[in-house]
């Protein structure tokens, strides 16, 4: 009993006429009155006089759990956000190189590959078993490219290729039969090798796609012994620095390289073409050889040769070309 009424005894004397000695704050009524009925400084719930009534406990409990769950939805929703943006970054990555060089194996190697925007090196495809190179992120590669040797290669697909720093090379392909690079613009060249561009020794290979090409910076272009190819379309080549032209195919009826105007070198062979109307856009050339060309008629030779403003020297297939200015 002391415990109890000591602290009210003890306010009464300290003099405060709002407080009334007899009041407690120990019922429900009085705990939820918002008023401190007992003067002890706390107010319904927060007195400890209070704490035994079930409300007390309830909103207690609620403010607790609230808390609770509000911490663990907020960091778990963060997690979530990281996670998504993550994710994010991934997928839209704009470009992605591989870099150094690449040796392809297989198709699994091609398959690794595929993801892939670039390669800083090298791109070597030689002596592998894959069955077709389809790479259609593929946009530029830094060195070289070569494709060389491959017997159960069918298919070529790099329509999104837009340039290499170095040569490229398609050859002895005995069973490629589709080549797409109808994407490249420039291929600089600047390789220790001659040749800008090689197609050569694929007999298989009937369909050819160079639509886009403007420019090769050093080095020829090389199309020959392609025996099923009946037709070379390079409409927009027009710069072929530091090298020439040479084009061959049993088969070969119909080309189109006239918008090329200079050229160090033209070597044409085909006995299936009968005339140069595919290279009426050229303007000069050191050397003019068209060779192993039957039906190519001497005539038709001599005209075009006589149309051009720059020529060192020309040879032609069983015609006397002098005799074109006799």
């Amino acid at each position: 009993m002391w415990t109890r009424f000591l602290p009210a005894l003890i306010l009464v004397s300290c003099g405060d006429p709002g407080d009334d000695p007899t009041d407690a704050e120990n019922t429900s009524a009085l705990c939820q009155d918002g008023q401190d009925n007992d003067g002890d400084g706390f107010t319904d719930c927060d007195d400890q006089d209070c704490q035994e009534f079930v409300f007390c406990e309830e909103e207690t409990d609620t403010d607790t759990d609230t808390d609770a769950d509000t911490d663990t939805d907020s960091d778990t929703d963060a997690d979530a956000d990281a996670d998504a943006d993550a994710d994010s970054d991934t997928d839209t990555d704009p470009e992605e190189c591989y870099w150094g060089d690449v040796d392809i194996m297989d198709d699994e190697d091609v398959a690794d590959l595929v993801p892939y925007d670039c390669v800083t090196g090298f791109l070597d495809v030689r002596s592998t078993d894959a069955t077709a190179l389809v790479l259609p992120n593929l946009a530029w590669i830094g060195e070289e490219l070569r494709i060389d040797n491959n017997p159960q290669l069918t298919t070529i697909e790099l329509g999104r290729l837009e340039t290499t720093g170095q040569e490229i090379y398609v050859q002895d392909n005995d069973r490629l039969e589709l080549l797409d690079l109808g994407a490249l613009e420039t291929i600089e060249g600047q390789g220790s090798g001659d040749r800008g561009l090689s197609i050569s020794n694929n007999p298989s290979l009937a369909t050819l796609d160079l639509a886009a090409l403007t420019a090769i910076e050093k080095g020829s272009l090389i199309i020959i012994a392609n025996d099923r190819l009946t037709a070379i379309t390079v409409p927009q080549l027009r710069t072929i620095e530091e090298g020439g032209l040479g084009i061959g195919s049993t088969r070969l009826r119909s080309v189109d390289f006239t918008s090329v105007t200079t050229l160090t070198s033209f070597n044409l062979q085909s006995s299936a073409l009968t005339d140069l109307s595919g290279f009426s856009g050229l303007r000069e050339a050191e050397r003019f050889y068209v060779l192993d060309s039957p039906n190519m008629p001497c005539c038709t030779i001599c005209t075009f040769v006589d149309g051009l403003s720059y020529v060192w020297d020309v040879a032609a297939y069983n015609c006397q070309v002098d005799a074109c200015w006799d």
